[in-house]
């Protein structure tokens, strides 16, 4: 299988410098924990999960109940991915603190896209302790006052120098930063 195959060359090739974080976005909660089984067997340390995308959660309630699903198979580190321009679920705030809370997670990618959001959940983790990463567009200056713990954003796999050196000069120089940022 192709998922598999690029998970076991991703491996190979970081050869354990880094942690990995296999994606796992699957239309329904029986396939996400099928993939959860393979992403432990093949020794990730991480799995960013997402809503299921065919049969999504409706609720906080609903959500909560794949996410236990998830965590209860595995043993395998879970992050719960929102970007619900592809799943048609939004991830409340709420709920992912609860996650948190529970041990379910240890942490959030939040590619929505929805500023406000993003906001309101970086105050709001930043108070339990939740580490929040950004995944969409990386605006460093706005990262650092909130207070989010990272960002993953897509075109960081083509440059990622560019990305470490911007979220290095966050603190301080941001001189650097507006250059970088451009």
């Amino acid at each position: 299988d192709v998922y598999r195959r690029t998970l076991e060359v991703a491996k190979d090739e970081v050869k354990g410098r880094v942690p990995l974080i296999a994606a796992v976005m699957e239309p329904s909660t029986a396939r996400a924990v099928e993939r959860l089984r393979m992403v432990e067997e093949l020794g990730y340390e991480y799995a960013a999960v997402s809503a299921p995308f065919f049969f999504s959660p409706r609720s906080d309630a609903e959500l909560l109940a794949h996410f236990s699903a998830c965590e209860r198979a595995v043993s395998t580190r879970l992050i719960a991915y929102n970007l619900p321009q592809y799943t048609r679920c939004k991830m409340s705030v709420d709920a992912l603190l609860t996650m948190y809370a529970r041990g379910w997670i240890d942490g959030v990618k939040e590619s929505s896209g929805d500023g406000a959001f993003f906001k309101n959940l970086c105050q709001r983790a930043d108070e339990a302790g939740l580490p929040v990463f950004q995944g969409n567009r990386a605006v460093f200056v706005d990262l650092a006052e909130l207070k989010a713990a990272g960002t993953v954003p897509v075109p960081a796999n083509v440059d990622p120098e560019v990305y470490v050196n911007a979220w290095n000069a966050r603190h301080g120089d941001s001189d650097k930063l507006a250059q970088l940022q451009t």
